[in-house]
């Protein structure tokens, strides 16, 4: 408060009385303030009417993040039956499970703006009912061609839920305790939904039949779509002589396309006739890169407009934490499919038992999350960040450095138990650091960027790990042959992600998520908050929140 406030204050009595000459001490109006600020930031958010509706709305939006995860997980155990059963082998057989990743990154950002414009709820429940008729008709695709369309179609869904349900979550709760557990709860998602794929995955292969996981997936899919429909408030009507929202459609178009020549180069290279030296896979790789870098050309010349607004990466951090998600996240995804392969190539598990070698990656995963809502708003970002880093390097080594015939306790285990441990607390410091540095106009744009480094990230691995597995390996099919390409995958793995360890070091300064409970001093606006204001006017999107069931 200013000098003349804090002389004369006017004080609301019980009767309805003013009393106008109350000079209290200069610290109790401190006192007020602080007191208000910790309470209206521990409190719901006032859209929602109980806990229980905080509760599911919470819940809903992270079961669409579990979804999504499920969809990239579901097919690896299952993979073998489905080949069996379509006549499907080789790089043929790969794609089924490509394209739906494939799609999903290529598309993450613009979808993500298009929430941020034209209302989340909307771009969710299109998503959900998008991913629902194509499950539907995956199910009974009779060859690859029809059950690769259908996952790439599928993957359109999850690119429109996934930025959805992280901007309306980043859009209801301030910083604070309260936003850090929400978060952490929906941190949980990805990771937990990939493993959750994994296991029904391999129990619908080994009992109920491979088209059962795209049934499962319409199922639930109809499930989210009544939840959305009827827990998440509506979105916000947009104020009378706001600006029409602008759409960059020609970034989109360079952005989109240019992120599908790169991932579709990544993900073919290892299959084609010369590797990376194929010349169609050197062509789609420079005009890709041709293409993403005319997007970031023409996204300055856009400013506010563009797509993507290039100052969001000037946000301090920002660019440093993708980056060392990206390089631990490629490790991830390598470990993931290469556990899956020792488990039924070198050791002849069966999809049921490769399935119960997973199942500890759904219950660390869990507590590993219920952990995080308690650290991160008590220790910095940065060690939390490189306690995951290190569960991504050690992971991958243990699998590196395993003897053929060890029992699975000894570093099979301990390996998954690591891996999701780093998939955990990297994903929940890097969203909610993420989503706490723009501004509430863009958190679905945000959550875009982010999903869009994941995905391609784990393109990139697999990409990379397929060429230096298949280089030492060759031609050969023998157990012993392809367990030291595997190992030279693996490798990779820990190679990549020791270097995001090391960079964390160097670059990332990520403190203790904002609790706010005390009061909150004003600051002079700095560059990026300027931009941020800009950002949301162009928005045109309500930033008001009120008891109006709106969000």
């Amino acid at each position: 408060m200013d000098k003349e406030s804090r002389e004369r204050v006017t004080a609301t009595m019980a009767d309805g009385t003013l009393a106008s000459d109350v000079s209290p001490p200069a610290d109790a109006l401190d006192r007020i303030e602080t007191s208000a600020t910790a309470k209206t930031l521990s409190e719901r958010p006032a859209f929602l009417n109980s806990t229980l509706h905080e509760i599911a709305f919470v819940s809903t939006l992270t079961f669409a993040a579990v979804l999504v995860g499920a969809n990239n997980g579901s097919m690896n155990i299952a993979l073998p039956h489905i080949g069996s059963d379509l006549d499907i082998s080789g790089p043929a057989l790969n794609w089924v499970v490509s394209a739906y990743p494939l799609v999903t990154s290529c598309v993450l950002l613009l979808f993500g703006r298009l929430a941020d414009l034209f209302g989340r709820r909307r771009m969710m429940l299109g998503g959900t009912s998008w991913m629902f008729i194509w499950s539907l008709v995956a199910g009974f695709a009779q060859n690859d061609i029809l059950l690769d369309f259908c996952r790439g179609l599928m993957g359109l869904g999850g690119a429109a839920m996934l930025p959805s349900a992280i901007g309306l979550l980043g859009r209801a709760y301030q910083p604070g305790p309260r936003r850090n557990k929400a978060f952490a709860a929906f941190g949980s998602g990805a990771p937990l939904g990939f493993v959750i794929g994994l296991i029904v995955g391999g129990i619908c292969a080994e009992w109920i039949g491979w088209r059962w996981i795209f049934h499962i997936v319409a199922i639930l899919c109809c499930c989210l779509t009544a939840l959305t429909f009827v827990v998440i408030p509506r979105d916000a009507p947009r104020p009378e002589g706001a600006k029409k929202p602008v759409v960059d459609y020609l970034g989109a178009l360079l952005s989109t396309s240019g992120l599908i020549l790169l991932v579709y180069s990544l993900t073919a290279a290892p299959d084609a006739s010369r590797g990376w030296k194929t010349p169609y896979i050197i062509v789609l790789l420079v005009i890709s890169v041709l293409l993403l870098a005319s997007f970031l050309f023409w996204q300055h010349k856009m400013g506010m407009n563009a797509l993507m607004p290039l100052s969001i990466w000037k946000l301090p951090s920002f660019a440093a934490v993708n980056g060392v998600v990206f390089l631990g996240w490629a490790a991830f995804g390598i470990n993931s499919l290469y556990a899956t392969l020792v488990f039924q190539d070198i050791e002849g598990n069966r999809p049921i038992l490769t399935t119960a070698k997973f199942l500890p990656m759904a219950i660390v995963g869990t507590l590993v999350n219920v952990i995080a809502a308690f650290i991160v708003g008590r220790i910095k970002g940065r060690y939390i960040l490189l306690v995951g880093l290190a569960g991504f390097t050690i992971a991958p080594m243990l699998f590196a450095l395993w003897p053929r015939g060890l029992i699975y306790w000894a570093m099979h285990f301990p390996a998954l138990c690591l891996i999701v441990v780093g998939a955990d607390l990297c994903f929940n410091v890097a969203n909610l650091f993420i989503q706490s540095s723009v501004p509430p106009e863009s958190q679905a744009l945000a959550g875009g960027i982010f999903n869009t480094v994941t995905n391609c990230a784990t393109s990139f691995g697999l990409g990379l790990a397929a060429t230096v597995s298949g280089s030492i390996t060759g031609d050969s099919t023998d157990k012993a042959a392809l367990l030291k390409g595997y190992r030279g995958a693996f490798w990779l793995g820990t190679g990549l992600s020791a270097v995001g360890f090391i960079c964390c070091c160097l670059f990332v300064r990520v403190g203790v998520a904002a609790k706010r409970r005390g009061k909150v001093e004003p600051k002079p606006k700095t560059e990026e908050e300027m931009v941020a204001e800009n950002l949301a006017e162009e928005s045109g999107v309500k930033t008001g929140m009120g008891n109006t069931g709106e969000l």
